[in-house]
């Protein structure tokens, strides 16, 4: 007899005779081990691919769904403030801010020219296209050189707010000494005229990002607030981030601007401007 075999016959009568001696509610089926083996395995198998399952569509979710800062490059053009956009949730009563109301003071005209008087910045001819537009299809006005060059380009939230100071002067100019300001006496444009494009700005915007939010009525307004709740953009630069020079020198990491026909800068980290735009405070 072939020596591997007789081994292989003794094991197997150990192993038979060891299962004789044992109980039978105590004897356990080889087969049945293997069995529960292989369920546990099928089970392990379909709980990791279901976890794996519930893990990618959570992150599609997540990407899929957009956040502030993507909401607001959807809704506008590119532009290199769009990073410096911040926002904070507020419940504000009518008449909240009474600091900018009122009858026209030297103050109260300072308070309103520091929220939009920050002049233009360059924009390189290269970026045109993000703002839907091409060197040949207007005679653009560029800055000089020494300023960094670039065509000339002003943001358009500070021009609105301009909108909104020019139509609060108008309506108080029987109230206030307004001759120093440029609208007021330009040669090329009457007032009036100006007046009713700033007015026209205005009603575009409101009607164009129309404002969802419900506006409760109340019979006694002293009791709390009636003013709608609004996520709204609480700055449009850092202010801690941000300084003005009359230095003519350019400084680095700067935008430049004209201001009040004097030439200024404008300092703003680069941490909050595309990294395609490095090129202009470089």
């Amino acid at each position: 007899m072939d020596p591997n075999q007789y081994i292989a016959e003794v094991e197997l009568g150990d192993v038979e005779e060891q299962e004789t001696l044992l109980p039978s509610d105590q004897r356990i089926s080889f087969d049945t081990i293997s069995t529960k083996h292989r369920s546990i395995q099928h089970y392990s198998a379909v709980l990791a691919g279901i976890f794996f399952l519930l893990s990618s569509f959570a992150v599609v979710e997540i990407w899929r769904k957009p956040s502030e800062a993507k909401c607001v490059k959807r809704l506008n053009g590119w532009s290199p403030m769009l990073d410096a956009v911040q926002y904070q949730r507020v419940d504000f009563k009518d008449e909240s801010n009474v600091s900018f109301m009122g009858i026209p003071t030297a103050h109260l005209e300072k308070k309103w020219d520091d929220l939009w008087r920050f002049g233009s910045l360059g924009i390189p001819e290269t970026y045109l296209p993000y703002l839907n537009k091409s060197v040949s299809e207007y005679d653009w006005h560029h800055l000089p050189s020494e300023l960094g060059g670039g065509i000339q380009a002003y943001f358009e939230g500070f021009h609105q707010i301009h909108c909104l100071n020019l139509v609060r002067q108008y309506t108080y100019r029987h109230e206030y000494d307004y001759s120093h300001v440029h609208a007021f006496v330009n040669p090329h444009i009457d007032i009036l005229e100006h007046v009713e494009h700033c007015l026209e700005i205005l009603r575009t915007k409101i009607m164009c990002e129309a404002d969802t939010t419900l506006y409760s009525a109340a019979h006694d307004l002293e009791r709390g607030s009636n003013g709608p709740i609004h996520t709204f953009y609480s700055r449009w630069t850092r202010s801690e981030e941000m300084s003005v020079s009359d230095d003519r020198s350019k400084p680095s990491n700067s935008l430049w601007i004209i201001r009040n026909e004097i030439w200024r800068s404008v300092t703003i980290t680069k941490q909050f401007l595309p990294k395609s735009l490095y090129a202009l405070v470089d």
